[in-house]
């Protein structure tokens, strides 16, 4: 039997600028952990970062994200969908809680 493939899908504000630190090492760590995923699940696990500034049609798309952000602001982005669910907002995962709920 073939095994089911998941979903990771990131939603946040901007891709993060070399000009403001923070958010780089952010982006550096949240690299780290998908990079970690997916060597750890492989063809198993299917990974999209989009952002507002680059992908706003796809914020458009996802009512549920839509509705988080018309309801809390832009405070709750990042948001983090696992297998279509919202599993984590206004924080990046990390790669322990990722590994927990993608079952390894």
């Amino acid at each position: 039997m073939a095994e089911e493939l998941h979903r990771v899908e990131i939603y946040d504000r901007t891709a993060g600028c070399a000009c403001r630190p923070g958010e780089q090492r952010g982006m550096m760590a949240l690299r780290a952990v998908l990079y970690g995923i997916r060597k750890e699940f492989g063809d198993k696990v299917y990974i999209a970062y989009y952002t507002m500034d680059r992908n706003k049609e796809e914020f458009e798309k996802n009512k549920e994200v839509k509705t988080l952000i018309d309801e809390k602001g832009l405070e709750v982005l990042p948001v983090t969908l696992v297998d279509n669910k919202v599993f984590k907002t206004g924080k990046n995962p990390t790669l322990a809680e990722l590994r927990e709920i993608l079952g390894s």
